[in-house]
């Protein structure tokens, strides 16, 4: 058994490597100024934040960035929420993503979520499944995504926080976690 590089965490990546039965834990702390910069101004932005409900009022496309493990373009688009749902207050949106590394990978994702406001707060929360497709080393791959996460509203803006995790299938099974925070801007 074979397990070249898998990362887990946004601030402090732990990658494993394991060779047969003898492994290996390395612990970095890449010490990115930008990113704690960035943490920073979310959470003054959640310290001023309305409550708001779990789409932005009358927008359906938000474009934006964001940042993590990898960096990228982070788009969503919303669509009717299901009058037939058990839960009338579901919202629901199509979350798709293009996210780069240092190391060369490019990835693109595509998940369809639902949110729910949290009740007395300005936060929602979302949940869903998807697909991951993208390039790693020149080769391609592919395989099954979801993505959780919390988000809160201001005005036209959105910020994010979440996590995805993603079983490749295509060109061999490998488990993988992505995390990202990041800014949408509704047109």
């Amino acid at each position: 058994m074979q397990v070249d590089d898998v990362s887990y965490g946004f601030l402090i990546p732990v990658s494993f490597q394991v060779t047969g039965i003898a492994s290996t834990t390395e612990v970095h702390r890449p010490g990115s100024h930008r990113a704690r910069l960035f943490i920073l101004c979310v959470l003054v932005f959640i310290g001023i934040a309305d409550h708001s409900s779990a789409q932005p009022q009358n927008r359906t496309l938000g474009v934006g960035g964001m940042v993590g493990r990898s960096a990228g373009i982070a788009a969503k688009l919303y669509i009717a929420s299901d009058s037939a749902s058990i839960r009338p207050v579901d919202v629901r949106a199509l979350d798709f993503s293009m996210s780069w590394t240092a190391d060369d990978v490019v990835l693109w994702t595509v998940h369809m979520l639902t949110h729910r406001t949290i009740p007395d707060s300005p936060l929602s929360f979302f949940i869903g499944p998807g697909a991951a497709v993208g390039l790693r080393d020149s080769h391609f791959f592919w395989g099954l995504s979801s993505n959780v996460g919390i988000f809160f509203e201001k005005k036209r803006f959105e910020v994010f926080l979440q996590i995805s995790p993603r079983l490749v299938i295509v060109p061999e099974l490998l488990g993988e976690f992505g995390s990202a925070v990041g800014l949408r801007y509704y047109l």
